[in-house]
């Protein structure tokens, strides 16, 4: 453990969407009271706007890191890189190599403390924890876990999307190098694909309602978005509200979501709050 709580090193791969990643940014920076982080910023060749709040960026709190790519060389390579620069200490900057590893996306939305997170993964029931709970993943089981004076629902999967996943840096470090020929599926190889993967491992997977996806109509992998219920819509739709991000544009690929994609058991029960709302 860090002097002055647990440590963690938080990985950001970024591709354009800066508007995005800004509120997730200031998100995270919120929820990370108690925690000796560093935060690693990997643009993987963003637009000039992106690039510039990259550049732009400073931080009075935890350590900040900006590496910044020629082109998008995609998320395993991004994991593979961040992976080595976590076997280091520096004595000269009185820099130690984290604990605790946080893989996030430029598009995650901190809700609670990330520090609940590592509490939840420290217990030692899960050996990776997902800060997201998507509805397109199975659900295996539920299980209570204390955390001082309030108790929270950890949910049990086998799989998990990559929005955000807290594990430690030896278990990040067993999986690389990812595959390096995509640009996706770090989230797979880490939980089931890679050789010495949580599945291999017989390791468990938590997952706990901690992060937004508010990158939800911005999908880069998906014509429509990624799978979600009209109950995680109202709660994005009020973070983009209340954030600045529902723009005109953003608004029109929500009414598509609504009207397409939208998961059919919640689909009549909530699409026209979801419609008169925004």
């Amino acid at each position: 453990m860090a002097k002055d709580g647990y440590s963690l090193a938080i990985c950001f791969p970024v591709w354009n969407r800066g508007d995005l990643f800004e509120v997730s940014y200031a998100s995270l920076l919120r929820q990370l009271d108690g925690i000796d982080a560093s935060i690693w910023i990997f643009d993987n060749g963003s637009d000039e706007e992106t690039r510039a709040f990259i550049h732009g960026l400073e931080s009075a709190g935890p350590r900040l890191f900006k590496i910044f790519l020629p082109q998008n060389m995609g998320i395993p390579y991004v994991i593979n890189v961040f992976s080595q620069f976590l076997t280091q200490d520096c004595d000269y900057v009185d820099y130690q190599a984290p604990e605790h590893v946080m893989i996030a996306d430029a598009d995650a939305y901190f809700k609670k403390p990330v520090r609940d997170m590592i509490e939840i993964l420290e217990r030692g029931e899960f050996t990776v924890l997902s800060g997201h709970d998507s509805v397109e993943h199975e659900t295996l089981g539920e299980m209570a876990q204390s955390l001082g004076w309030k108790t929270e629902r950890v949910k049990v999967k086998a799989i998990e999307r990559g929005l955000c996943l807290l594990t430690r840096k030896e278990t990040l470090a067993r999986c690389v190098p990812f595959p390096h020929d995509t640009n996706m599926n770090v989230d797979w190889s880490l939980l089931q694909w890679h050789p010495n993967s949580l599945l291999a491992s017989n390791g468990r997977l938590g997952v706990v309602d901690y992060v937004a996806h508010i990158g939800l109509y911005d999908s880069t992998h998906h014509s429509t978005g990624v799978p979600a219920n009209g109950v995680e819509v109202v709660e994005i739709n009020d973070i983009l509200v209340r954030e600045g991000l529902l723009t005109p544009a953003r608004q029109a690929r929500m009414k598509k979501f609504c009207r397409d994609a939208l998961n059919p058991e919640y689909q009549n029960q909530f699409k026209p709050s979801v419609e008169r709302r925004w």
